[in-house]
């Protein structure tokens, strides 16, 4: 259990700290001058090259390489923690509903950012299978 539950957390923890710290420019610069839709799209390419430098090293530092069934829970492990925390704590600290969350989200960067959470539940996967792909050759 704990092979699976330790990097799913590590994972998740690298995923939602950049995150984290994007939002200290997102919010503060790039929201007032682009609005949240654009501010959200610009701030995506570097969530996910975060996802898929972080899924790479989860791979490759707990050895999930061949490893399927490992490298598919801790995707959907860490990608269910996103979705927690962003339900639970996120809208505690904004004081919101689940409901009032949907409803003030644009739609365009709320579609992104839950593809961005898919990828993040796939990504482990794709890597263990083409890094041994590659280690095969």
């Amino acid at each position: 259990m704990t092979q699976i539950l330790v990097p799913s957390v590590i994972y998740f923890g690298i995923v939602f700290g950049v995150g984290f710290l994007l939002a200290f420019i997102r919010i503060p610069f790039l929201l007032p001058v682009f609005g949240e839709r654009i501010a959200e799209l610009i701030e995506t390419p570097f969530m996910l090259a975060a996802i898929f430098l972080s899924a790479r090293w989860s791979v490759m530092r707990y050895r999930l390489v061949g490893k399927s069934a490992a490298s598919i829970a801790i995707g959907f492990i860490a990608a269910a923690l996103l979705i927690f925390v962003e339900f639970s704590v996120v809208l505690w600290i904004r004081g919101l509903s689940i409901s009032d969350f949907v409803k003030a989200r644009d739609p365009v960067a709320a579609i992104v950012y839950y593809a961005a959470v898919g990828i993040v539940a796939v990504l482990p996967a794709v890597f263990s299978y083409t890094l041994r792909s590659e280690d095969e050759q």
